[in-house]
């Protein structure tokens, strides 16, 4: 099987409607991170990320996907600080205890930002902390 065809398959598989609900809020807060960047800074987001919540709904794949999936779908390509933003907000809301950690690599410089659960990347492979320095972590 080639990957075209394997890319053609999962598309034809359809998307729970619970799911879809999620991508939808997805879709809604990554309009909203840029909302706030634009008109309150950089320095906004992480209060913005939100506080945990007691109500667990969803699973941590369930909203990793639907944040994956929407930034599919957005108009241009979110970079990784309003991606991790957003699915950190979301797992907050949802009961998770979510942390964003940004961190930079020396040389060449570059940085980068991921969301943690439990000690264990989310929305990264597992190795992301061994090749960026922590900076900054919101918890």
């Amino acid at each position: 099987m080639t990957a075209d065809e394997a890319l053609a398959r999962i598309a034809e598989q359809p998307i729970p409607q619970t799911r879809t609900l999620y991508i939808v809020r997805a879709f809604w807060e990554l309009l909203l991170f840029e909302c706030v960047v634009k008109f309150r800074g950089y320095k906004a987001l992480a209060p913005w990320a939100g506080q945990v919540r007691a109500v667990s709904t969803g699973t941590l794949a369930e909203w990793v996907g639907a944040v994956d999936l929407a930034c599919v779908w957005y108009w241009h390509s979110p970079a990784c600080l309003q991606r991790s933003t957003v699915l950190a907000r979301l797992l907050r809301r949802a009961g998770v205890a979510a942390e964003v950690v940004i961190g930079v690599q020396q040389f060449p410089f570059k940085s980068h930002a991921w969301v943690v659960v439990n000690g264990v990347p989310a929305n990264e492979r597992r190795r992301i902390g061994e090749l960026y320095q922590e900076i900054d972590r919101w918890k």
